[in-house]
């Protein structure tokens, strides 16, 4: 009987202690949840001017989702020329350092690879892909409803 009652107590103990973690652990804001509003799937249309300085329009997707409990965004787009050919194809792992407090994305294009920093400039989520010692091209993103609006500009 005192047994039964102990292992009753303990299991009650147990289960407060549980609840009690649990509680903590939902209480804590991720900072990957200042992303989130980048989930879902996107269309529009995208005008630039390429590397050869001669304007161009593709039809952009991006496909955005989280993966291992929100600890991590997967972020695939994909251009389509007027003819429906593709015109380019990106995927990107976004993810929150929290011993550096910093976001990086890894990203991969055109057979190459690299690792960006990211940050949140109020509305704004800017990255930079260097092009070499002196140039680099920076992204912002601005979503707003169900409006995905991102700049590219090429920078000296």
């Amino acid at each position: 009987m005192l047994l039964t009652s102990l292992k009753r107590t303990l299991f009650l103990f147990t289960l407060v202690l549980l609840t009690n973690v649990q509680a903590e652990q939902a209480s804590v804001i991720s900072p990957m949840q200042a992303l989130a509003v980048m989930k879902g799937n996107w269309i529009g249309e995208v005008k630039g001017i390429g590397p050869d300085r001669k304007p161009y329009v593709v039809t952009q997707t991006e496909r955005v989702g989280d993966m291992l409990g929100g600890d991590v965004l997967v972020v695939e787009g994909r251009g389509y020329r007027a003819n429906n050919e593709l015109a380019f194809n990106a995927f990107g792992v976004i993810s929150f350092d929290s011993t550096a407090n910093a976001y990086e994305m890894r990203a991969y294009a055109d057979g190459k690879t690299g690792t960006f920093k990211m940050q949140i400039d109020g509305k704004n989520i800017v990255w930079e892909k260097p092009i070499n010692a002196n140039a680099f091209t920076r992204y912002t993103i601005t979503i707003e409803g169900d409006s995905w609006h991102e700049v590219g500009e090429f920078m000296m």
